[in-house]
Protein backbone atom coordinates (compact mmCIF):
# COMPACT_ATOMS: atom_id res chain seq x y z
CA UNK A 1 0.00 0.00 0.00
CA UNK A 2 1.62 3.21 -1.16
CA UNK A 3 1.77 5.87 1.50
CA UNK A 4 1.67 9.34 0.00
CA UNK A 5 1.90 11.53 -3.07
CA UNK A 6 2.40 15.28 -3.01
CA UNK A 7 1.56 17.64 -5.83
CA UNK A 8 4.07 17.62 -8.67
CA UNK A 9 5.82 14.47 -7.48
CA UNK A 10 5.73 10.72 -7.81
CA UNK A 11 4.04 8.65 -5.15
CA UNK A 12 6.23 8.91 -2.08
CA UNK A 13 6.11 8.83 1.70
CA UNK A 14 8.69 11.61 1.73
CA UNK A 15 7.29 15.12 1.17
CA UNK A 16 10.83 16.41 0.70
CA UNK A 17 10.76 15.16 -2.91
CA UNK A 18 7.63 17.14 -3.80
CA UNK A 19 6.11 20.59 -3.64
CA UNK A 20 5.83 20.23 0.13
CA UNK A 21 8.50 20.74 2.74
CA UNK A 22 8.27 19.48 6.33
CA UNK A 23 9.13 22.27 8.76
CA UNK A 24 9.57 22.53 12.48
CA UNK A 25 8.89 25.64 14.52
CA UNK A 26 10.31 26.60 17.83
CA UNK A 27 7.41 26.54 20.28
CA UNK A 28 4.09 24.77 20.56
CA UNK A 29 3.10 24.35 16.89
CA UNK A 30 5.83 21.83 16.11
CA UNK A 31 5.98 20.36 12.61
CA UNK A 32 3.98 21.51 9.63
CA UNK A 33 3.81 21.39 5.83
CA UNK A 34 5.04 24.32 3.71
CA UNK A 35 4.78 24.83 -0.06
CA UNK A 36 8.06 24.74 -1.98
CA UNK A 37 6.51 26.44 -5.03
CA UNK A 38 3.28 28.18 -6.01
CA UNK A 39 0.24 25.89 -5.89
CA UNK A 40 -2.88 27.03 -7.73
CA UNK A 41 -6.41 27.05 -6.38
CA UNK A 42 -8.13 23.74 -7.11
CA UNK A 43 -4.92 21.69 -7.20
CA UNK A 44 -4.34 18.72 -4.92
CA UNK A 45 -1.33 19.52 -2.78
CA UNK A 46 -1.35 16.08 -1.14
CA UNK A 47 -2.74 12.66 -2.03
CA UNK A 48 -2.18 9.95 0.57
CA UNK A 49 -3.23 6.36 1.11
CA UNK A 50 -3.81 5.46 4.77
CA UNK A 51 -1.19 3.59 6.75
CA UNK A 52 -4.21 1.84 8.25
CA UNK A 53 -7.95 2.47 8.15
CA UNK A 54 -11.12 0.86 9.48
CA UNK A 55 -14.81 1.21 8.68
CA UNK A 56 -17.32 2.00 11.38
CA UNK A 57 -19.20 -1.14 12.39
CA UNK A 58 -22.48 0.04 10.86
CA UNK A 59 -20.78 0.64 7.49
CA UNK A 60 -19.03 -2.72 6.95
CA UNK A 61 -21.92 -4.04 4.84
CA UNK A 62 -21.96 -0.99 2.55
CA UNK A 63 -18.31 -0.32 1.67
CA UNK A 64 -15.28 -2.27 0.53
CA UNK A 65 -13.07 -2.92 3.55
CA UNK A 66 -9.89 -2.29 1.55
CA UNK A 67 -10.77 0.77 -0.56
CA UNK A 68 -13.80 2.14 1.35
CA UNK A 69 -15.62 2.48 -1.98
CA UNK A 70 -19.32 1.58 -2.18
CA UNK A 71 -20.37 -1.36 -4.30
CA UNK A 72 -23.74 -2.90 -5.08
CA UNK A 73 -22.57 -6.49 -4.61
CA UNK A 74 -19.77 -6.88 -2.08
CA UNK A 75 -17.91 -10.15 -1.52
CA UNK A 76 -18.02 -11.17 2.15
CA UNK A 77 -15.14 -12.89 3.92
CA UNK A 78 -16.30 -16.50 4.32
CA UNK A 79 -14.40 -17.03 7.58
CA UNK A 80 -14.95 -13.92 9.68
CA UNK A 81 -18.28 -12.91 8.07
CA UNK A 82 -17.25 -9.30 8.76
CA UNK A 83 -15.20 -7.69 5.97
CA UNK A 84 -16.64 -7.24 2.50
CA UNK A 85 -14.81 -6.40 -0.72
CA UNK A 86 -15.58 -4.83 -4.07
CA UNK A 87 -13.46 -7.38 -5.96
CA UNK A 88 -11.25 -10.44 -5.56
CA UNK A 89 -8.25 -8.17 -6.13
CA UNK A 90 -9.26 -5.93 -3.23
CA UNK A 91 -9.79 -8.97 -1.03
CA UNK A 92 -6.35 -10.35 -1.91
CA UNK A 93 -4.69 -6.99 -1.24
CA UNK A 94 -6.39 -6.68 2.16
CA UNK A 95 -5.49 -10.27 3.03
CA UNK A 96 -1.84 -9.64 2.28
CA UNK A 97 -1.72 -6.26 4.04
CA UNK A 98 -3.58 -6.93 7.30
CA UNK A 99 -6.70 -9.08 7.09
CA UNK A 100 -5.07 -12.51 7.20
CA UNK A 101 -4.22 -11.87 10.84
CA UNK A 102 -7.36 -9.90 11.65
CA UNK A 103 -9.54 -12.66 10.26
CA UNK A 104 -7.98 -15.17 12.67
CA UNK A 105 -8.58 -12.78 15.57
CA UNK A 106 -12.20 -12.06 14.64
CA UNK A 107 -13.03 -15.76 14.20
CA UNK A 108 -11.58 -16.45 17.65
CA UNK A 109 -13.74 -13.84 19.39
CA UNK A 110 -16.98 -14.27 17.40
CA UNK A 111 -19.64 -12.93 17.64
CA UNK A 112 -18.00 -9.96 19.38
CA UNK A 113 -16.71 -7.14 17.15
CA UNK A 114 -14.22 -4.75 18.84
CA UNK A 115 -14.64 -0.99 18.61
CA UNK A 116 -13.26 0.76 15.50
CA UNK A 117 -10.45 2.37 17.53
CA UNK A 118 -9.31 -1.00 18.92
CA UNK A 119 -9.44 -2.57 15.46
CA UNK A 120 -7.53 0.37 13.97
CA UNK A 121 -4.75 0.10 16.55
CA UNK A 122 -4.50 -3.63 15.90
CA UNK A 123 -4.39 -3.06 12.13
CA UNK A 124 -1.49 -0.68 12.64
CA UNK A 125 0.39 -3.52 14.34
CA UNK A 126 -0.47 -6.05 11.62
CA UNK A 127 0.46 -3.54 8.91
CA UNK A 128 3.97 -3.30 10.35
CA UNK A 129 4.73 -6.74 8.90
CA UNK A 130 4.04 -5.59 5.34
CA UNK A 131 4.89 -1.88 5.45
CA UNK A 132 8.33 -0.35 5.06
CA UNK A 133 10.08 0.39 8.34
CA UNK A 134 10.16 4.09 7.39
CA UNK A 135 6.36 4.08 7.31
CA UNK A 136 6.12 2.67 10.83
CA UNK A 137 8.74 5.19 11.96
CA UNK A 138 6.65 8.05 10.50
CA UNK A 139 3.65 6.85 12.51
CA UNK A 140 5.73 6.65 15.69
CA UNK A 141 6.91 10.25 15.23
CA UNK A 142 3.37 11.61 15.38
CA UNK A 143 2.51 13.67 18.46
CA UNK A 144 0.73 11.82 21.28
CA UNK A 145 0.25 14.50 24.01
CA UNK A 146 0.35 11.73 26.62
CA UNK A 147 1.70 14.01 29.35
CA UNK A 148 -1.28 16.35 28.91
CA UNK A 149 -3.95 13.68 29.26
CA UNK A 150 -5.96 13.43 32.45
CA UNK A 151 -5.53 10.38 34.67
CA UNK A 152 -9.01 9.27 33.67
CA UNK A 153 -8.17 9.38 29.95
CA UNK A 154 -4.91 7.51 30.57
CA UNK A 155 -6.84 4.79 32.41
CA UNK A 156 -9.30 4.49 29.53
CA UNK A 157 -6.43 4.17 27.05
CA UNK A 158 -4.82 1.48 29.20
CA UNK A 159 -8.08 -0.48 29.14
CA UNK A 160 -8.24 -0.12 25.35
CA UNK A 161 -4.59 -1.19 25.07
CA UNK A 162 -5.43 -4.42 26.90
CA UNK A 163 -8.23 -5.05 24.40
CA UNK A 164 -5.79 -4.49 21.54
CA UNK A 165 -3.33 -6.95 23.13
CA UNK A 166 -6.11 -9.52 23.44
CA UNK A 167 -6.99 -9.04 19.76
CA UNK A 168 -3.34 -9.48 18.71
CA UNK A 169 -3.01 -12.70 20.70
CA UNK A 170 -2.35 -15.69 18.47
CA UNK A 171 -1.62 -13.58 15.38
CA UNK A 172 1.57 -12.46 13.63
CA UNK A 173 2.46 -8.83 14.20
CA UNK A 174 5.57 -6.69 14.43
CA UNK A 175 8.57 -6.65 12.12
CA UNK A 176 8.22 -9.00 9.14
CA UNK A 177 11.70 -10.41 9.55
CA UNK A 178 11.03 -11.96 12.94
CA UNK A 179 8.39 -13.77 14.94
CA UNK A 180 6.10 -11.65 17.14
CA UNK A 181 7.89 -10.61 20.28
CA UNK A 182 5.51 -9.90 23.19
CA UNK A 183 8.41 -8.15 24.93
CA UNK A 184 8.74 -5.59 22.10
CA UNK A 185 8.05 -2.22 23.79
CA UNK A 186 5.83 -1.18 20.85
CA UNK A 187 3.39 -3.98 21.68
CA UNK A 188 3.46 -3.76 25.46
CA UNK A 189 0.45 -2.18 27.16
CA UNK A 190 2.49 1.00 27.54
CA UNK A 191 3.53 0.97 23.89
CA UNK A 192 -0.04 0.38 22.75
CA UNK A 193 -1.18 3.24 25.00
CA UNK A 194 1.19 5.51 23.05
CA UNK A 195 -0.23 4.19 19.77
CA UNK A 196 -3.78 4.88 20.93
CA UNK A 197 -2.75 8.34 22.16
CA UNK A 198 -1.34 9.10 18.70
CA UNK A 199 -4.62 7.97 17.19
CA UNK A 200 -6.62 10.30 19.42
CA UNK A 201 -4.48 13.25 18.31
CA UNK A 202 -4.02 12.39 14.63
CA UNK A 203 -6.76 10.07 13.36
CA UNK A 204 -8.83 11.34 10.42
CA UNK A 205 -12.56 10.73 10.14
CA UNK A 206 -13.13 9.44 6.60
CA UNK A 207 -16.32 10.59 4.88
CA UNK A 208 -18.26 9.40 1.84
CA UNK A 209 -19.35 11.53 -1.14
CA UNK A 210 -22.16 12.99 0.97
CA UNK A 211 -19.72 13.91 3.77
CA UNK A 212 -21.17 11.23 6.06
CA UNK A 213 -18.52 9.73 8.40
CA UNK A 214 -17.83 6.10 7.46
CA UNK A 215 -14.54 5.25 9.16
CA UNK A 216 -11.18 6.22 10.61
CA UNK A 217 -7.74 6.43 9.00
CA UNK A 218 -4.11 7.13 9.88
CA UNK A 219 -2.27 9.43 7.44
CA UNK A 220 1.28 10.15 8.66
CA UNK A 221 1.99 12.94 6.16
CA UNK A 222 -1.48 14.47 6.21
CA UNK A 223 -1.34 14.56 10.01
CA UNK A 224 1.50 17.10 9.80
CA UNK A 225 -0.83 19.81 8.48
CA UNK A 226 -1.68 22.35 11.19
CA UNK A 227 -5.04 23.95 11.95
CA UNK A 228 -6.33 27.36 10.94
CA UNK A 229 -9.76 28.97 11.17
CA UNK A 230 -8.95 30.47 7.74
CA UNK A 231 -7.49 27.39 6.00
CA UNK A 232 -6.08 27.32 2.48
CA UNK A 233 -6.91 23.63 1.92
CA UNK A 234 -9.85 21.31 2.51
CA UNK A 235 -9.88 17.55 3.06
CA UNK A 236 -11.53 15.41 0.38
CA UNK A 237 -11.81 11.61 0.32
CA UNK A 238 -12.16 9.21 -2.57
CA UNK A 239 -12.73 5.93 -0.81
CA UNK A 240 -10.06 6.00 1.91
CA UNK A 241 -7.62 8.05 -0.16
CA UNK A 242 -7.01 11.49 1.35
CA UNK A 243 -6.70 14.65 -0.75
CA UNK A 244 -5.71 18.12 0.47
CA UNK A 245 -7.23 20.43 -2.13
CA UNK A 246 -6.32 24.12 -2.33
CA UNK A 247 -9.22 26.55 -1.97
CA UNK A 248 -7.00 29.51 -2.90
CA UNK A 249 -3.55 29.99 -4.40
CA UNK A 250 -0.70 29.07 -2.04
CA UNK A 251 2.55 31.03 -2.34
CA UNK A 252 6.04 29.52 -2.03
CA UNK A 253 6.97 29.34 1.64
CA UNK A 254 3.35 29.48 2.81
CA UNK A 255 2.13 26.83 5.23
CA UNK A 256 -0.52 24.33 4.13
CA UNK A 257 -3.35 24.70 6.65
CA UNK A 258 -6.59 22.80 7.19
CA UNK A 259 -9.38 23.11 9.73
CA UNK A 260 -9.73 20.52 12.48
CA UNK A 261 -13.25 21.72 13.35
CA UNK A 262 -16.53 22.78 11.79
CA UNK A 263 -15.94 26.41 10.88
CA UNK A 264 -19.67 27.13 11.13
CA UNK A 265 -19.50 26.62 14.89
CA UNK A 266 -19.02 29.51 17.30
CA UNK A 267 -15.48 30.63 18.05
CA UNK A 268 -15.98 29.73 21.71
CA UNK A 269 -17.02 26.20 20.69
CA UNK A 270 -14.01 25.86 18.40
CA UNK A 271 -11.65 27.05 21.11
CA UNK A 272 -13.10 24.67 23.68
CA UNK A 273 -12.92 21.70 21.30
CA UNK A 274 -9.37 22.38 20.11
CA UNK A 275 -8.07 22.91 23.62
CA UNK A 276 -9.75 19.73 24.87
CA UNK A 277 -8.78 17.48 21.97
CA UNK A 278 -5.53 18.99 20.65
CA UNK A 279 -4.26 21.12 23.55
CA UNK A 280 -3.86 24.45 21.75
CA UNK A 281 -5.71 27.75 21.69
CA UNK A 282 -6.87 29.81 18.71
CA UNK A 283 -6.97 33.17 20.46
CA UNK A 284 -5.71 36.28 18.69
CA UNK A 285 -2.15 35.70 19.84
CA UNK A 286 -2.17 32.09 18.69
CA UNK A 287 -3.59 33.02 15.28
CA UNK A 288 -0.98 35.73 14.82
CA UNK A 289 1.75 33.17 15.47
CA UNK A 290 0.21 30.42 13.38
CA UNK A 291 -1.21 31.77 10.13
CA UNK A 292 1.20 33.02 7.49
CA UNK A 293 -1.45 34.44 5.16
CA UNK A 294 0.73 33.90 2.10
CA UNK A 295 3.89 35.35 3.65
CA UNK A 296 7.26 33.68 3.67
CA UNK A 297 8.06 31.29 6.50
CA UNK A 298 9.08 33.41 9.46
CA UNK A 299 12.16 33.22 11.62
CA UNK A 300 12.12 30.39 14.14
CA UNK A 301 11.21 27.83 11.45
CA UNK A 302 13.66 25.08 10.63
CA UNK A 303 13.33 23.52 7.17
CA UNK A 304 13.94 19.79 7.07
CA UNK A 305 16.10 18.37 4.35
CA UNK A 306 19.19 20.36 5.27
CA UNK A 307 22.35 18.46 6.03
CA UNK A 308 21.98 16.40 9.17
CA UNK A 309 18.26 17.13 9.55
CA UNK A 310 15.36 14.71 9.70
CA UNK A 311 11.76 14.74 10.77
CA UNK A 312 11.09 15.25 14.44
CA UNK A 313 7.98 14.99 16.56
CA UNK A 314 5.17 17.28 15.61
Amino acid sequence: MELARCAGARHSDDPQSSLLQVVRREGARGRGLVARARIAKGEDVLVEEPYAAVLFSEEVSRFCDFSFKPHKKLLRCAKSKVARYASREAQAAAWKSYYREECKALVRIQPHLPSPMVRLAARMCWRRRTARESQWAAVCRLENHWAKFSDRKKLLLAEMANRVRALLEGTDYGAAASDPDPADPAFSVKGLCMTLARLLCNVHTITDDELKPIGLGVYPVGSLANHSCTPNCVQVYQGNRLFYRCIRDIAPGEEVLISYVDLCSLESERRDFLMKEYFFDIGAEAEEEGDHGGQEVAAGVRLYGAAGEGEGPK
